[in-house]
């Protein structure tokens, strides 16, 4: 954690320094600056992986605690720091909870209200449609584009509650971790390890941290949110995952093969150099039991 404290100080100044190079350039008015993150905390721990302190040696890197965030380290933080990075959200990055999808957004510059907070929420595909409404490019430069988002003007510069109403529909998909967002109502799928499949509803308005699932005291409503996740997913061409799919999983078969054919060559000049070894060995004990014999 000290490390990443260290890597988001030295982003700090390397954003200062960015700043400062665009007001010497005479440029800084005429910039709009967003800064966020994709996801939530990485839970990832990867050095218990079949194979992958082999592939961090084969690549120069090391996990020493006195050199983490140095040149050649690899450093990870693992679920029980995810979790603790995402509270009181629950879960991290790969999943459609709060803790995996909730993250800051800093919007500055020309015609940005100084000093303005919101609770709003807002989503990556909001930040297209705010750029071409900021820089006045108009609804012919986007004919040809589907766009699923929404200008967040109204609430950068007048302060608006939201720009989605009670009745919008949200969706969110990464490998069968799913959510549906309408209003103050949320469907949630979590596959495993850490979840079971199955949709839940929850109100986040009351309970942001996913906790108390509603779908049988309001079914009307779980059936109404699943209904409306099925046509964001036909809308966008969602795939169901197969039954038994685990996302971890996959990720860790598709890395091997990656690494099998990246590293093919060396395997099979291994598997001749032991065939050599063996055959000379085997060569040499025949040698000398025949001699034995004479």
């Amino acid at each position: 954690m000290e490390v990443y404290a260290g890597m988001l100080e030295a982003m700090d100044h390397e954003i200062g320094r960015l700043i400062a190079h665009l007001d010497r350039a005479g440029e800084l008015a005429n910039t709009i600056f967003f800064i966020t993150s994709d996801n939530g905390p990485e839970p990832s721990a990867p050095g218990a992986q079949t194979g992958f302190p082999t592939w961090m040696r084969l690549h120069g890197y090391a996990r020493s605690i006195e050199t983490l965030g140095e040149k050649g380290s690899h450093n990870w933080i693992g679920p029980e720091w995810a979790t603790a990075v995402a509270t009181p959200g629950h879960l991290f990055k790969f999943y459609a909870t709060g803790g995996g999808t909730r993250v800051p957004l800093i919007v500055s510059g020309v015609g940005v209200a100084a000093g303005l907070r919101s609770e709003a929420n807002a989503y990556v595909t909001d930040i297209t449609p705010t750029i071409l409404a900021m820089t006045n490019a108009g609804a012919a430069d986007r004919t040809s584009v589907s766009i699923d988002g929404r200008s967040l003007l109204p609430i950068l510069r007048e302060g608006a509650r939201s720009v989605y109403g009670p009745d919008d529909d949200i969706g969110i998909e990464v490998s069968g971790n799913a959510a549906l967002i309408r209003g103050d109502l949320k469907l949630l799928r979590i596959g495993p390890p850490y979840g079971d499949g199955a949709w839940r509803l929850f109100d986040v308005a009351n309970d942001p941290g996913e906790t108390h699932d509603l779908s049988t005291e309001r079914p009307g409503d779980f059936a109404a949110l699943k209904a409306g996740y099925a046509a964001y997913a036909a809308r966008n061409g969602v795939l169901e995952m197969p039954d038994g799919y685990a996302a971890e999983r996959q990720v860790s078969a598709n890395t091997i093969a990656r690494q099998i054919a990246q590293y093919g060559w060396i395997l099979a000049l291994m598997a001749l150099a032991t065939l050599a070894a063996l055959t000379f060995a085997v060569s040499a004990a025949a040698r000398a039991w025949r001699r034995g014999r004479r």
